[in-house]
């Protein structure tokens, strides 16, 4: 009851914004806005999108082979695409089942896998605070506009800023004294679980140096492909083609954040910062926004196709592992 209840109000959140966002438009123009899409650049953007999951299941890969247990970059890759497309019905559910199908058609610990999804997150939290930081500094004009538009002059405030640092590191501080305190009344059996958790967690903080070398590429091509996926979007639609580099970064940036937010598939929340980062930059809000609608639906559409194809190759994986171990422990359903 409790987690349908925690679905409902984040599907509320989700559809109260895009109400926010789309309760003047006109729906006629919007339709005829995504008919005069230039279809062969969206189309381009989605294999580029593709290549970056890609990369980024090679880079799971590589944590996971670390942490002791080898298996393809194929079959990452197809948990990784589960796991978005549950994501677009159950916001963050994707994590949990990405580790769900790996675990089912490997001999993978579940609990191990979580450790290494854990990390990853922490990396790409990390790298998405860096390049937050790097698009201030180039695009400072557009993100202090972009932030008025949202919240209002007085948010660019020191003082607020101030405020909310601090309240950020008091709650970090009393968060961190929770989990120590309910670690040290664990019982054995989640003790076990946990060390598996922090096997998985270290996996990429052990990594040799080839391996290294190779999880640091992958990520950087993670986010270049993000970046052109977003620049060939862009290209799609004369609404914003004319707009340049800086306006693509700081629409991946803002659109990063808007998915992190949890609402189904970003929705609602990554509509508000696009369409507010493309008025910032001069696009009426009517093209803003109908833009916005068509990033995230190309992404989306994506994320669902993708991820059925590899929801129906999942028993046929199990099938074959199955049949490799033999005489041993079948794979659990």
């Amino acid at each position: 009851m409790r987690r349908l209840l925690n679905y409902l109000l984040f599907l509320g959140i989700a559809v109260f914004l895009l109400w926010i966002v789309y309760k003047d438009q006109d729906t006629a123009v919007l339709y005829q806005s995504i008919l005069d899409v230039k279809l062969g650049w969206v189309v381009l953007a989605t294999v580029i999108l593709q290549l970056s999951n890609f990369s980024r299941a090679v880079r799971w890969n590589l944590m996971i082979k670390n942490a002791g247990y080898p298996t393809s970059s194929f079959k990452s890759y197809i948990a990784l695409a589960v796991g978005y497309f549950s994501n677009a019905f159950i916001p963050r559910i994707g994590e949990v089942t990405r580790c769900t199908v790996i675990s089912k058609v490997t001999k993978v610990p579940f609990s191990l896998l979580l450790g290494t999804v854990v990390s990853e997150r922490i990396i790409d939290v990390i790298v998405l605070f860096a390049i937050i930081t790097l698009d201030w500094v180039i695009d400072f004009e557009h993100m202090v506009d972009l932030i008025e538009q949202l919240f209002g002059t007085a948010a660019t405030g020191g003082t607020s800023i101030y405020i909310w640092l601090a309240v950020g590191l008091i709650g970090f501080v009393v968060a961190a004294w929770v989990v120590y305190y309910l670690i040290s009344k664990m019982p054995p059996w989640l003790k076990e679980i946990i060390k598996n958790v922090k096997q998985g967690l270290l996996s990429v903080w052990q990594l040799k140096k080839q391996p290294m070398k190779a999880f640091i590429l992958h990520t950087i091509w993670i986010w270049v492909g993000y970046y052109l996926m977003i620049f060939c979007l862009f290209q799609s639609s004369d609404m914003v083609s004319h707009l340049g580099g800086v306006a693509v970064f700081t629409s991946l940036v803002l659109g990063s954040v808007g998915m992190t937010l949890p609402t189904p598939a970003g929705t609602g929340s990554y509509h508000l910062l696009t369409a507010g980062v493309l008025m910032a930059y001069g696009v009426s809000n009517s093209d803003a926004v109908t833009f916005a609608f068509i990033m995230h639906s190309s992404q989306v559409i994506a994320a669902l196709v993708v991820g059925f194809i590899s929801f129906l190759m999942i028993p046929l994986l199990k099938k074959q592992v199955n049949k490799q171990l033999g005489n041993e422990q079948p794979v659990s359903k």
